[in-house]
């Protein structure tokens, strides 16, 4: 099962985080948002930690792939920051 971490906790990150925890192969494994009450909520939502920052998220063991949900130029030239493959 691949983990998913949610990059952005909007509109969009609840629908990704959504179709995530819908999916048979996939589990959600984090959420991070600069907006910690948005975090915090969907966090609850899914029964998922809050990461602290995007850094914890990309070195954390369980997450195989990052969705972002990006309004700012700069977070969404990286929109996929780390995959590895799916066996």
């Amino acid at each position: 099962m691949a983990g998913i971490a949610i990059l952005g906790c909007g509109r969009l990150g609840r629908m990704y985080a959504a179709n995530v925890d819908a999916h048979p192969s996939t589990k959600l494994a984090c959420v991070h948002d600069v907006h910690l009450p948005s975090a915090t909520e969907m966090a609850e939502q899914f029964n998922v930690p809050v990461a602290e920052n995007p850094q914890e998220i990309f070195s954390a063991a369980d997450v195989d792939a990052v969705l972002a949900e990006a309004a700012c130029k700069s977070l969404a030239e990286k929109r996929v920051v780390r995959v590895e493959e799916i066996g």
